[in-house]
């Protein structure tokens, strides 16, 4: 198992998973920052989306890029995911917008997606790859079909910036993570917040995960700590977690459950 992380020289590091040693040579490709990165479910592919405002495709295997740079963002793409059937590929950006791209061909798919009015921080899609999901820096998210790519649903309840969205394994719950420092629960059909903010940070949320069996929230925040949560009830479990001395802009969940990832 790897574990593939963007860095600001611009370069994809690959990681073994168990050893925490890297492999090989970090990719390069990248003229600037690399701020979002991804692996397609089929574990064929890696794209990663950087400052240089493109995105690019790389050979899980053998690291090198299959010289596809997709371009058409105006501004840093700041977050990008990969439908559940590994076909489709959605970056959002610096500029306010999102886009479909053909993960074969890294072609563009229509028009690029407007609905927020600032920048796009965070994007999900649902485990039927229906419906995508946003979090914008105009402290909303956005409700998205994926079929006529239009914006039905605008989520308002957190009071500054969205920096993080994830959706439950079955796809009926959205979890946002704001720089309020709360964390919110969404029903994905409705777009209204279930139950109360979830409160327990003292700064800024910067990244929320949700384990692959549904059951624990993982979130973390500029207070330095890592935090599990109930997805049931929003309770926080324990006391929250401190390891990172920086701001940390990532997480990831092993398939296992037990096994948490963080980048700072």
């Amino acid at each position: 198992m790897i574990i593939v992380s963007g860095s600001s020289d611009a370069t994809l590091p690959l990681w073994n998973a168990k050893t925490g040693a890297a492999i090989g040579k970090a990719m390069e490709g990248h003229t600037q920052w690399v701020n979002c990165v991804a692996i397609s479910p089929d574990g064929t592919t890696i794209v990663s989306g950087s400052n240089d405002r493109t995105l690019q495709l790389w050979d899980v295997h053998t690291g090198v890029a299959n010289g596809m740079v997709m371009e058409g963002h105006t501004h840093w793409v700041s977050c990008l995911t990969i439908s559940p059937d590994s076909t489709t590929i959605i970056s959002g950006s610096i500029d306010g917008t999102l886009q479909l791209w053909d993960a074969r061909t890294g072609v563009a798919i229509g028009e690029a997606m407007h609905g927020h009015t600032c920048q796009v921080n965070s994007i999900a899609i649902s485990p039927d790859g229906t419906t995508i999901i946003s979090g914008s820096s105009d402290n909303t998210l956005c409700l998205w079909d994926v079929q006529t790519e239009v914006n039905g649903v605008v989520m308002e309840g957190h009071t500054c910036w969205v920096n993080s969205v994830a959706i439950s394994p079955d796809g009926t719950t959205i979890f946002s993570g704001s720089d309020d420092a709360t964390l919110q629960q969404w029903d994905t059909k409705t777009g209204i917040a279930i139950g109360e903010a979830m409160i327990g940070h003292t700064h800024w949320v910067n990244c929320v995960a949700i384990t692959p069996d549904g059951i624990t929230i993982i979130s973390r925040s500029e207070d330095s700590t890592l935090q599990l949560w109930d997805a049931n009830t929003g309770v926080a479990i324990g006391k929250a977690m401190m390891g990172h001395t920086g701001c940390v802009n990532c997480l990831a969940v092993f398939s296992d459950n037990t096994t948490i990832v963080s980048g700072s």
